[in-house]
């Protein structure tokens, strides 16, 4: 059962009252009923939280106390608007409301749902103060217990483990990072050298890309050990820097028919990806089913996966390949239709080739989150007709053909910084409807240079497959 702190002291747990780096009971996080396992937490005496959560927790102090003092004012119908449309958005840039949540296992919803039902009637009247020959009308202060209320009785949330030491380091966080303590923080003004902890990431960082020099020979690359004396791939290659752009900060404008890429969220029952026959019975239909959702097909087919593991790669192990470091994309105008036809009854091939049909890269970390050795990816909107190089892929049965790519100043480089095992980045690599909309999604593993030195290698599994739309798409 909750262990009920007025049942210790109306104000404070005995074993808290001589103790100065605790919160008093005015403490808009000190709950009125704590979990066991938070009064055992207590007991023990964790104290100290780590920097990033001491700065979230104050903002997300800072952004329930003003939704709450501006629903006792009519005056603040403005500025509690702005504070529930922060509190209602489902992006997940560094201070969001769902990355802060998260940050401090916090159920997002159930504070959400906390939110709505609180009104203006919880509060107490108003107040007449006088000042000079005027008599100004002001809210009340409103209770603690009207904002503890908001968090429900403290299962909702673990947050109450997690304290600012007091108000002076609250201030103090706030003005390191530019952030008002009268509501939502200026997202757009925290910059690589403000960011707090491991999962603040800044919004642009400049890395090296690996593009074809020019484009006077046509490139070859072999998909195995090609034979004695023969280059496993051949091409020259100069490197460019760029600007890499943090995708998280534009989720809300990702679109596979524009860019070319986007974001989505899935857990997954396996739990072994590099176990092949785990892989094909467990995950191929959960990404059947994701596909469908995401992109309105009526039949995906699968055909293809490919794990990622720089270390396993070089002991040849697991089937596992290192990172493809080269500026690509995995089918062109060419090979894109010829994947329908190696992998479908001819009679469905052909019928299937008349309508609208699309080739989907499912790419997830196999371990979150991703420390090292990220994914560059190039908005398609930003290539240009002379940037694409076809180039031959050879297996032991046949030849495919990939694209590389020239360099361009105008392309529009993004990645999402630290990818978790529930974040799938899909990448259309080949759409067969030629109207505008992206067809092709060049992109490459880069070097971050914000990764750690002992960073952990990427693990990653893409899975290929050919989506297919109903004939009227």
């Amino acid at each position: 059962m909750p262990v009920t702190t007025s049942s210790v002291d109306s104000s404070r747990p005995h074993y808290l009252k001589n103790d100065p780096e605790r919160p008093s009971s005015d403490s808009l996080f000190w709950p009125e009923l704590l979990l066991p396992s938070q009064f055992h937490g207590v007991r023990r005496g964790a104290r100290r939280i780590d920097g990033e959560r001491r700065l979230i927790l104050a903002v997300l102090e800072d952004a329930v106390r003003t939704y709450v003092r501006s629903a006792a004012s009519a005056r603040g119908r403005g500025r509690r608007e702005e504070v529930r449309q922060w509190f209602e958005s489902r992006s997940r840039h560094p201070f969001s409301f769902e990355h802060i949540c998260e940050v401090l296992e916090t159920d997002a919803e159930a504070l959400r749902n906390r939110l709505d039902t609180f009104t203006r009637a919880d509060f107490p009247g108003k107040q007449t103060h006088a000042v000079g020959r005027r008599h100004l009308v002001r809210p009340a202060r409103p209770h603690r217990r009207v904002v503890n209320r908001i968090f429900g009785q403290a299962e909702a949330a673990s947050i109450s483990k997690l304290h600012v030491r007091d108000g002076r380091a609250a201030k103090s966080l706030r003005s390191q990072l530019n952030i008002s303590a009268k509501g939502v923080p200026p997202m757009d003004r925290i910059h690589e050298e403000q960011a707090l902890g491991g999962n603040l990431q800044p919004s642009v960082v400049e890395a090296t890309l690996n593009y074809l020099a020019d484009a006077s020979e046509r490139p070859v690359n072999y998909a195995y050990e090609p034979p004695a004396g023969t280059p496993r791939s051949t091409g020259k290659f100069a490197p460019r820097s760029v600007q890499i752009h943090n995708a998280r900060n534009v989720l809300d404008e990702l679109s596979l028919d524009r860019q070319g890429f986007a974001l989505v969220h899935q857990e997954s029952a396996i739990h072994d990806f590099y176990d092949e026959d785990e892989v094909k019975s467990v995950y191929y239909p959960e990404v059947e089913g994701l596909l469908k959702e995401a992109t309105g097909a009526e039949k995906v087919v699968i055909f293809d996966h490919q794990v990622r593991n720089i270390e396993l790669a070089k002991r040849g192990e697991k089937n596992a390949r290192e990172y493809g470091r080269a500026v690509h994309n995995d089918y062109t105008a060419k090979s894109g239709p010829r994947r329908v036809r190696d992998h479908l009854p001819a009679d469905e091939a052909a019928e299937r080739l008349k309508h609208r049909f699309a080739e989907i890269n499912v790419w997830r970390p196999i371990r979150g989150p991703i420390e090292s050795t990220p994914l560059a990816l190039c908005d398609a909107r930003s290539i240009a007709p002379a940037d694409f190089v076809p180039s031959d892929l050879i297996y032991r049965d046949k030849v495919g053909e990939t694209y590389r790519f020239t360099y361009n100043p105008n392309h529009r480089w993004f990645y999402f910084p630290r990818l978790e095992r529930n974040e799938i980045i899909l990448l259309k690599c080949y759409d067969s409807k030629d109207d505008g909309r992206a067809r092709f999604a060049a992109h490459s593993a880069f070097d971050d240079p914000t990764s750690a030195p002992d960073a952990a290698p990427r693990e990653s599994i893409e899975v290929r497959a050919l989506i297919f739309y109903p004939p009227n798409a």
